[in-house]
């Protein structure tokens, strides 16, 4: 089964996000499928440079990056041959315009599968009416299976008229390559901890993310108790002021992008995961958290509630200061930290990639 996977895998400019991670990974690790007869093609859908920050907007570049992916996409699929298209995707008018690059003549010749990489059924779909049911029914012209993040959004699908039979669920996973972590080195790690108790945020910096109020939230703590590890790129002008503005805060360190060995030992060095997003489909940084034993701190958004319970972290409702700053208080006990961390290992078992590929599998050959 050649299956032509559609995703933007070199970002240039922008930032890489989760869906070119998802992505690039299933593609370097192509060999988990071929005993299955399964094979996946690389397709770029992110051709022309554009500025941080401009997804889903319309601008020029963002028009002429359609037109070029909907073009040399044809001459691909004439070029070559092909049993499926796999077409990942997040929401609104991204998902809009990733859909209008499949022309509706495709659906008679391959199974097409939509991934939708986000749970968030009002931004999906948008909460105009015109504009959400111009969504569906490109949904239902240009594609044959949808591929959903959560199990709520599921439901919500098929309340709006999907056919249940076509829909699958499929939890994210966390990367093949992360060092394998054990009880042993969680016990080890609070049994003489020296404060301050680090906590970690990893993504977009930007207002989804809840990146402004995690600054807003930790800049007047006590450095020599805690301290937030940012890691990632800027991804709009606000983003880079409030960096400028917090790079003399002691509490604050700013790695940049980080990736490979330096995220390890990030997530390495690291106690708690914040992650105080206010729009989300299954955030991979979270299970990467699981793998390394650091408890959650996040908003219950997206998939996010169906992954974390109250024995591996603590979700709060998207701008809610008083309990974000109420849940970093709860996790600075290093007894805590220690058997909530445990927790996350024996959790994080169920989002691995051999998991993973298992599931696919099924619904790619369902």
């Amino acid at each position: 089964m050649r299956i032509l996977l559609i995703a933007p895998i070199d970002t240039k400019d922008r930032f890489r996000g989760g869906i070119s991670q998802y992505a690039s990974t299933i593609l370097s690790n192509n060999s988990n499928f071929w005993n299955s007869e399964i094979e996946f093609f690389p397709f770029n859908n992110c051709i022309v440079n554009r500025k941080p920050g401009t997804n889903g907007k319309l601008s020029f570049r963002n028009i002429l990056n359609f037109f070029k992916t909907r073009k040399l996409l044809s001459r691909e699929l004439k070029k070559n041959n092909y049993d499926a298209i796999y077409l990942n995707t997040s929401y609104g008018a991204a998902l809009l315009k990733d859909l209008f690059t499949l022309k509706k003549k495709y659906k008679k010749k391959y199974k097409i599968f939509l991934h939708i990489h986000f749970a968030g059924f009002n931004n999906i779909f948008t909460k105009n009416i015109v504009i959400s049911k111009i969504i569906k029914k490109n949904i239902l012209s240009r594609t044959t299976n949808i591929i959903s993040l959560s199990s709520q959004f599921k439901k919500e699908l098929v309340l709006k008229g999907f056919d249940e039979n076509k829909i699958s669920v499929l939890y994210n996973y966390f990367d093949p390559m992360l060092p394998s972590i054990n009880e042993d080195f969680i016990i080890n790690k609070y049994k003489n901890i020296n404060k301050p108790i680090t906590f970690l945020f990893v993504g977009s910096l930007d207002q989804r993310k809840g990146f402004y109020d995690l600054i807003e939230t930790f800049k007047n703590l006590n450095p020599d108790k805690i301290n937030l590890a940012i890691c990632g790129k800027p991804n709009d002008y606000k983003s880079e002021y409030t960096l400028n503005e917090i790079k003399n805060n002691k509490i604050f360190n700013y790695y940049g992008y980080v990736s490979g060995n330096e995220k390890n030992n990030v997530f390495l060095k690291s106690n708690v995961l914040v992650l105080p997003s206010y729009a989300e489909g299954l955030p991979i940084t979270i299970l990467e958290a699981l793998n390394f034993g650091l408890p959650i701190i996040s908003t219950n958004v997206g998939a996010i509630p169906e992954i974390i319970d109250e024995s591996i972290g603590i979700l709060i409702k998207p701008g809610d200061l008083d309990g974000l700053r109420n849940t970093i208080a709860m996790f600075s006990n290093c007894n805590i930290l220690k058997n909530t961390g445990i927790n996350c290992l024996k959790q994080s078992k169920k989002y691995t990639f051999d998991e993973f590929s298992k599931n696919l599998i099924n619904i790619l050959k369902g």
